[in-house]
């Protein structure tokens, strides 16, 4: 199988080349920028330019769109929300010209629980809809990178999925690499990011589940959604938390007294439900933090 990857060059994304390429695709990575440590060569494309978009994606029998501007926080904000959405839209419509059957698309946890924007200190903690939370959550955007993501969702739902599209959108949660390596870690220090891991109990972590996830079991995600069958279009929100197990009624007690239960609190298993993701595609996640 032909695989396209957008946002090759960054962390998940050249996560995801490696455990693609070693599995046996046929990887086609991109990226505005080069990365020699891929064992696949980075064709340098800008996803603002269409007919270059167009050029690299043709004869790919499935897209794994990971390259957005990344928070908020890393440039102004009319520019990140209006550049992602023309990506997306370069992206996707490319990927229904050039006759690809699957979609994947890097949404994040934000488009349901935003980070806070800096300049209002005084905003409230969202209100989570309901636990335990999954893909189907609603989305709650409240800065305009999250807004551009669930954009993005709403692009790939109503104008990319159709018969013989599968379409998957992952809601990635603050993301962490369980056995850093320091060169790596040092050859992205200055490349800003929205996959980020939140130390601590915050306003953002409440907001999440304290939901995280590693950038390998990430990848295996990818994988595992390119080889099942997944018709039509569907969120995954793929995390883990550390409010699980016997923690669950105190984490519930102690910050959501308020949220709707969509089961009895004694069978909440944890604070994020991923067991359709599991149904559907065989993953569940190998880096879990205690085991």
């Amino acid at each position: 199988m032909k695989v396209i990857i957008t946002g090759a060059a960054g962390r998940l994304g050249s996560q995801a080349v490696k455990e693609l390429v070693q599995d046996g695709y046929e990887v086609v990575a991109t990226d505005r920028r080069e990365n020699p440590h891929l064992p696949v060569k980075v064709e340098v494309v800008d996803l603002l330019d269409t007919a270059g978009v167009s050029a690299i994606i043709r004869g790919a029998e499935a897209v794994v769109h990971l390259g957005n501007h990344a928070g908020p926080w890393s440039r102004m904000q009319a520019q990140t929300f209006n550049e992602n959405v023309a990506m997306d839209m370069n992206v996707f419509q490319a990927a229904l010209e050039t006759g690809a059957k699957k979609v994947i698309f890097a949404s994040s946890i934000q488009a349901m629980a935003s980070e806070w924007v800096a300049d209002q200190p005084d905003q409230q903690p969202l209100k989570v809809a309901y636990l335990p939370m999954d893909g189907e959550s609603p989305a709650n955007p409240t800065n305009t990178y999250a807004l551009s993501k669930a954009v993005g969702e709403m692009m790939l739902r109503d104008f990319v999925a159709r018969p013989g599209v599968d379409c998957v959108a992952l809601r990635y949660p603050g993301m962490y690499h369980p056995h850093p390596d320091p060169a790596e870690m040092e050859r992205h220090r200055h490349h800003h990011h929205h996959h980020h891991q939140h130390h601590g109990p915050s306003d953002v972590t409440i907001a999440q589940g304290f939901g995280h996830l590693s950038f390998p079991d990430a990848s295996r995600l990818i994988d595992a959604i390119l080889r099942s069958s997944l018709p039509g279009f569907r969120i995954y929100l793929p995390a883990i938390s550390r409010g699980r197990g016997d923690r669950v009624p105190e984490f519930i007690e102690k910050h959501y007294k308020d949220v709707p239960l969509r089961k009895p609190i004694q069978e909440i298993a944890g604070l994020i439900d991923i067991s359709r993701i599991t149904q559907e595609t065989g993953w569940s996640p190998q880096d879990v933090p205690g085991t």
